[in-house]
């Protein structure tokens, strides 16, 4: 069994549900980042996979549903473990997998409650959702 960084705070007593997860770092021409805004902190679009999903294809559809980007998935960034508390759904360990992805086009609206923007590097002044996401997202930059 591999280790992987884990982020997030494991509260006592309570029972995690393992939720493996695939994350896109979106990058453009233009050296901007592709990030979703929820509730004024930063997340990296991507989710949960379906039970009949690869890595590809739940990361192709969680983009798309969030953003409304379509996205050429590039390397594995790496792979980290979130400890989080969902309310009214649960506490949750996300096994995520990190992937660069290029941007390709915008094919409709997003989420409502996912707020799109481009951003560069340097230009990131919100805090990060989850520790797990800056993570990828620091690791990542410099590679685009």
């Amino acid at each position: 069994m591999m280790n992987f960084p884990a982020f997030g705070k494991i509260e006592k007593g309570q029972d995690y549900i393992e939720r493996p997860s695939v994350y896109a770092v979106i990058f453009d021409d233009n050296g901007r980042f592709a990030l979703c805004v929820v509730r004024q902190r930063l997340f990296l679009p991507g989710g949960g996979i379906d039970k009949d999903e690869n890595d590809e294809q739940a990361l192709l559809r969680e983009v798309k549903e969030e953003t409304g980007l379509l996205v050429e998935i590039g390397q594995e960034i790496g792979r980290a473990d979130e400890y989080v508390h969902a309310l009214n759904e649960g506490y949750f360990k996300k096994m995520g997998t990190f992937y660069l992805a290029k941007f390709i086009a915008q094919a409709g609206d997003g989420e409502t409650d996912h707020q799109l923007i481009w951003l560069a590097a340097e230009e990131i002044t919100l805090p990060w959702g989850h520790g797990s996401h800056k993570w990828a997202f620091e690791r990542a930059a410099h590679r685009s």
